[in-house]
């Protein structure tokens, strides 16, 4: 199956928002989806890193949308981890609900992690993310700890 890619945009706000929202309100997220503050402040920093893309400034975080048929199906959200120069987190892997259960997220996943093939790779997933622990661990991610809100913290060496 195959892909098209592109940075995401000021355009893509709404799509990237309800769907970060919408797997906050499942679990998959360290979002609490019914703070209206967080809430605010989530949508305001998506739209000043798509901005940034926009006028390609670097912020650290990497936002790329994924389509089919000219139909926006997901997107992925890579960021810089503080501290840990060179080394990047697998921040985000979202499929819009309507496509789910068609291997998308494993297209998207592998299509991200292609790009950091030479990187270090840190992922938190949810307990309740039974799938997407599974893929990260066929892709090569080690399981490092749980932590005590419920989400594996893994981690991919480079591929030398």
């Amino acid at each position: 199956m195959q892909l098209s890619q592109r940075t995401g945009q000021s355009r893509d706000h709404g799509f990237i928002c309800s769907s970060l929202l919408n797997g906050a309100r499942k679990g998959h997220f360290a979002i609490r989806s019914t703070d209206k503050d967080i809430n605010h402040h989530l949508k305001r920093q998506v739209a000043q890193v798509l901005a940034e893309q926009e006028r390609g400034q670097k912020s650290g975080i990497d936002i790329v949308v994924y389509w089919q048929n000219q139909l926006r199906v997901g997107f992925s959200i890579v960021v810089d981890i503080d501290g840990l120069p060179g080394e990047r987190e697998l921040h985000v892997i979202a499929v819009d609900r309507k496509y789910h259960g068609q291997g998308l997220g494993s297209v998207i996943l592998d299509a991200t992690l292609t790009g950091l093939i030479k990187t270090p790779v840190h992922a938190r997933c949810a307990a309740s993310s039974s799938r997407m622990y599974e893929m990260l661990l066929r892709r090569g991610f080690i399981h490092l700890r749980d932590t005590q809100d419920r989400f594996r913290v893994l981690k991919r060496l480079p591929v030398l």
